[in-house]
């Protein structure tokens, strides 16, 4: 078997892969197959799992509160992400985290009260 090595550009997309996929150029036309190899999609599944609260899972789904609709999601995200553009073209500082996390609660919170 030939083997390339990849340049960064691939390597940003082909780490993250857990299962194979077609390559394609710009007009669509197959290049080939990338298949990971079986330690390093079960490394991913791994971090994946021991990623997730099983407690918040559980709580949540016996939760009475009413859960955001996809398209009111998105939108709400659609407005975190233009507040980042407006704060990197200011030359404002960007969002820590948690203050992504704090605006995207309150632009909720407008939206609930706004009866959206």
């Amino acid at each position: 078997m030939t083997r390339l090595t990849a340049d960064q550009t691939p390597l940003e997309f082909l780490t993250h892969i857990a299962e194979p996929v077609q390559i394609c150029d710009t007009n669509g036309e197959v290049l080939g197959q990338f298949t990971p190899d079986p330690k390093r999609i079960e490394a991913l599944y791994g971090r994946a799992l021991k990623s997730i609260d099983w407690e918040e899972l559980r709580r949540r789904s016996q939760s009475k509160d009413k859960g955001i609709p996809l398209q009111e999601t998105l939108g709400l995200l659609k407005l975190l992400e233009q507040e980042i553009e407006r704060r990197k073209n200011s030359g404002e500082r960007a969002f820590t985290e948690e203050e992504a996390i704090s605006y995207f609660r309150s632009l909720r919170k407008e939206n609930v009260s706004a009866g959206r």
